[in-house]
């Protein structure tokens, strides 16, 4: 059966619990900073200053610019409705921890953890496959489940090199783990299942360039590579019959599943490189409209020269190989100074227009636009701040004529404080 074939009908099997929408049944997941925006202060923006005038949260070559300490929790609420197999899918998790320290604004410091990808899958057939075996007529349903992920833990942080030029970088450590489950039942007996596990190790660097053309104009440009591919250990456990249908391998219950695990001889760890190997640019223009308004385009490349292995079980067997973005951006920062409540609200709007291609194949294209809207509040003399943004948008699978509508809340709060700073002696 070809892939393409295999893809159709997999969609086609999707039913109501699968519970990401589409988008991450493909290879190792949808990159998180894909779904939409990455926390709940930078709007669509991964470059153009969003968290407040000349900062922005995912951009180290900007951090220099806070007047303090700020650590930032972001969590993201995300849904995606397929209409015409009415799969409706949701999901929400912790998002974004961001903890970033400037020193004494020609330098700064950054962590931040976050998930990088992750799948929580759960294709289940709606109708069952008839054959004839040895003289009998069987039917049998097909079950595939994953769930699991990885995590991104980034260090970094920037220097200013002279009053046109910041230069910023990030160390991105990936790590995570992910367990996978196939099981088929023919007719009325027990489901036949095999399980495997998946541990994740890689390493990604990220070179940001902050260059000021004059006070209204800014350009920013960002260059990721990859140091260590992600590489894979890929661990199969034996096939189970699941005797009471409870999805575990028990052997201690009056009905333990066959065969018994004494028997049986666990193959070794499979040691899979170069699963994931990813490298992007992206380029900003920023124009200052006046003191509290900006208007910013970006655009992005992404690619993924990973090396094919189909020992790793990949729901819908493809993968994005490349990913081609363009935004635009509008942002009204809040009033320093002002006493008006009015006045300490941060707006941002943004438009996305997107375009993914599986597998190295133009014929295979996933189109998406959306459009983003946020407020943020800041409070209190230090400027603490509470953030939402809400995106919202279409994709269209071309290649199976499917529609998928997506939406995705993010909440914010980052809270200020003076960090390092010597006290004054009696």
């Amino acid at each position: 059966m070809s892939n393409l074939k295999f893809l159709i009908i997999s969609i086609n099997l999707i039913s109501v619990v699968y519970t990401q929408g589409m988008m991450n049944g493909y290879g190792i997941g949808s990159l998180f900073e894909s779904q939409g925006s990455i926390n709940g202060s930078n709007g669509l923006s991964k470059l153009s200053p969003s968290f407040m005038d000349n900062v922005s949260i995912s951009n180290p070559s900007t951090w220099q610019n806070l007047d303090y300490t700020y650590l930032s929790v972001s969590y993201s609420f995300d849904e995606a409705l397929i209409k015409k197999n009415s799969s409706l899918n949701g999901y929400s998790s912790l998002s974004n921890i961001s903890w970033i320290v400037p020193i004494k604004s020609k330098s700064s410091l950054g962590l931040s953890l976050s998930p990088y990808s992750d799948q929580r899958i759960d294709l289940l057939a709606d109708s069952t496959i008839t054959f004839v075996a040895f003289g009998d007529t069987l039917e049998s349903t097909k079950k595939i489940e994953r769930f699991g992920g990885i995590v991104s833990f980034k260090l970094g942080g920037s220097r200013v090199l002279n009053s046109k030029f910041t230069f910023g970088t990030m160390f991105n450590f990936l790590f995570g783990s992910s367990r996978n489950s196939e099981s088929i039942q023919f007719s009325s007996s027990s489901p036949v299942i095999q399980k495997s596990r998946q541990r994740y190790t890689g390493l990604l660097n990220e070179f940001f360039l902050n260059f000021k053309i004059n006070e209204k104009n800014k350009l920013f440009a960002s260059y990721l590579t990859t140091l260590n591919p992600l590489n894979v250990a890929n661990r199969k456990k034996p096939l189970f019959d699941d005797v009471n249908n409870n999805e575990y391998y028990d052997y201690f219950s009056p009905l333990y599943d066959f065969p018994h695990p004494d028997s049986l001889n666990y193959p070794d760890e499979e040691r899979l490189k170069n699963v994931h190997s990813p490298s992007s640019y992206h380029l900003a223009y920023e124009f200052k409209l006046n003191n509290r308004s900006t208007f910013s385009v970006e655009t992005g490349s992404y690619s993924d020269n990973y090396k094919s292995n189909t020992n790793i079980q990949i729901p819908l067997n493809k993968t994005i190989s490349s990913i081609r973005t363009q935004k635009v951006l509008f942002t009204r920062f809040s009033d320093k100074l002002s006493l008006s409540v009015v006045d300490k609200i941060i707006m941002r709007f943004g438009l996305q227009n997107k375009r993914s291609i599986l597998e190295k194949n133009k014929l295979d294209k996933i189109s998406e636009i959306g459009f983003s809207t946020g407020l943020g509040l800041r409070f209190k003399k230090i400027g603490n701040q509470i953030d939402i943004n809400y995106y919202y948008g279409l994709r269209d699978y071309e290649i199976i004529n499917q529609k998928e509508y997506f939406q995705q809340v993010q909440l914010s709060t980052s809270l200020a404080d003076l960090w390092f700073v010597k006290r004054r002696q009696k």
